[in-house]
């Protein structure tokens, strides 16, 4: 195992899972059943929980971690039920330190049945995401209302669509276009007039 005091790197063998379990800032390495550093910083073990973490030198890095809320965008829809995200940032905005991917699956995009991913989300929105996993691939989901899309495109001519009060439908100011979204409580750009 690596020196409690001294600076491990991404990578570096701290120890096997036969001494220790993994913490935070470690991961598993499953062929060799070791437990490697996952971020830049000092090992330490709780000798409570025989776990073994790596507490970051510096500052904490903004990653993705289960129970977090992210915002992102719709990067590619592979396939009709699933979507990927790009996550840029964190609940309240700020950058995360690193490129990150999320995989909303249709079965964690919507409370009601839906056909195809296309009818919540589409290439370009951008999204508030629940992140239901602690490592890649990252499971989203925007099953609760808070959940959904923040900011949507017009598909046809690619000005911002607004919510008009009393409907589900997002609509769009320029050419008339309405699309429909699993759209979230927290949806940018409303509209005060009802057409």
């Amino acid at each position: 195992m690596a020196q409690p005091s001294k600076l491990v790197l991404p990578g570096d063998l701290l120890a096997v899972i036969e001494e220790y379990l993994p913490g935070e800032g470690t991961y598993v390495f499953e062929e060799a059943g070791e437990i490697r550093a996952a971020i830049t910083g000092y090992p330490f073990i709780d000798m409570k929980t025989r776990k073994l973490n790596v507490k970051p030198a510096g500052r904490t890095p903004r990653i993705p971690r289960r129970g977090s809320i992210i915002h992102g965008y719709v990067s590619m829809v592979p396939r009709e039920d699933l979507a990927l995200v790009r996550m840029v940032g964190d609940e309240r905005m700020r950058r995360l330190s690193g490129s990150f991917t999320g995989v909303l699956h249709i079965s964690q995009a919507s409370e009601k049945y839906v056909n195809s991913i296309y009818q919540v989300v589409r290439l370009g929105d951008l999204i508030r995401a629940h992140v239901l996993s602690s490592k890649p691939p990252y499971i989203l989901s925007i099953k609760l209302p808070q959940f959904g899309v923040v900011v949507a495109f017009c598909s046809q001519c690619g000005a911002i669509l607004e919510k008009r009060p009393g409907s589900h439908l997002l609509v769009c100011p320029r050419c008339g276009n309405k699309e429909a979204r699993k759209v979230s409580t927290y949806y940018m750009y409303r509209s005060r007039t009802r057409r």
